[in-house]
């Protein structure tokens, strides 16, 4: 207990003291970490985002490989990277065994399946949701690559912060292609593990906690970031609410307005133009003094001129119309064709 309690005390005095040593091998594992989570991510999200929205022969195989590539063993690849990059190997002209690029490229290798896993899901499921309406747009594949992953940000940057967090706990990888080279290629893991079988505890205890407060602060941002994305969600709820209520509220009225005019039409009100077969607003409307007589209204015993009063007669018309007295005659049985004689 002595012990645990005055390695605790010294490695809280270290991170207290800003211990160059400590910081160092602090501020490059970060950056490791940082390059190979950018660059993982940048493959994994496009790949996943491919996947998810894309159909092919052949995608469950490959849906299937990649699933078994979360549980890749950051030993063997750190094995494979090891072979590749030796100076026997595919990749030996690089030099880059034994250096900060060996190790980004074994940490993107295991960044890789685990953005692209997870990615392709939430794309996937976006897909399913709101596919179809971009398809009926006309957005391709890749178009709606990009739409689907945009509209998921939040969930994607839960990713990145995962990725991140996968990256800067690997120690086995990092260790066999980066050698830890003090100084050089020595991070927060590798670290740990060559202090504590050297028995330096307060610096591997000191370099535990700042891995620890680092993982922290990565569940602290998701935290937060899915915080901020259920908010997102609450307001456009409301908005889809108070926009559906307005949409209410203006068909409502305009219900009420058409009972309304139905309502006046069914009274007899007069509204707008008037209705037809009306011959009362009509009458009302044209000229009720002196409007002209229509052909075939059948005027008094008093305006009809002399003539044969029976049947097939004519009946004399006579009208002011235009400023201008018009007369005529027309044959009161005759056909609707039958001859009209003006006479002015």
């Amino acid at each position: 207990m002595n012990t645990f309690l005055d390695s605790a005390a010294t490695a809280f005095q270290l991170i207290s003291d800003f211990d160059p040593g400590l910081w160092a091998i602090a501020g490059r594992s970060l950056g490791v970490s940082a390059t190979a989570c950018f660059m993982g991510c940048l493959i994994g999200i496009a790949l996943g985002s491919f996947l998810g929205v894309s159909k092919f022969r052949g995608r469950g195989m490959v849906l299937t490989l990649l699933n078994t590539f979360l549980a890749l063993p950051s030993v063997v690849v750190g094995l494979v990277i090891y072979l590749l990059l030796s100076r026997t190997g595919p990749l030996g002209f690089l030099g880059w065994l034994f250096s900060f690029k060996a190790m980004v490229l074994a940490q993107v290798v295991l960044v890789v399946p685990v953005a692209a896993a997870l990615s392709r899901q939430v794309v996937d499921d976006a897909e399913s949701a709101y596919g179809e309406q971009w398809r009926s747009l006309g957005a391709g594949t890749e178009l709606r690559c990009i739409l689907l992953a945009w509209n998921e940000r939040f969930a994607m940057l839960t990713i990145v912060v995962a990725c991140f967090g996968r990256a800067i706990s690997e120690v086995g990888a990092v260790m066999i292609v980066g050698g830890n080279i003090e100084g050089f290629t020595r991070v927060m893991t590798t670290a740990i593990a060559l202090e504590t079988s050297k028995g330096d505890l307060p610096l591997a205890l000191a370099l535990g906690l700042v891995l620890l407060a680092v993982v922290g602060l990565l569940n602290a941002l998701i935290g937060v970031v899915q915080l901020r994305q259920q908010r997102h969600v609450v307001v456009a709820d409301h908005r889809d609410v108070a926009r559906h209520r307005q949409a209410g509220a203006l068909q409502r009225l305009q219900r009420a307005q058409r009972q309304q005019v139905v309502g006046r039409h069914q009274r007899g009100e007069r509204c707008g133009a008037p209705r037809v077969g009306d011959d009362t607003a009509r009458i009302r409307d044209d000229a009720p003094d002196d409007r002209a007589p229509r052909i075939g209204d059948h005027g008094s015993a008093g305006d009809a001129p002399p003539g044969d009063g029976g049947a097939g007669g004519e009946i004399g018309v006579e009208g002011k119309a235009g400023g201008e007295y018009l007369s005529g005659v027309e044959d009161a049985g005759a056909d609707p064709g039958a001859e009209l004689i003006i006479r002015q």
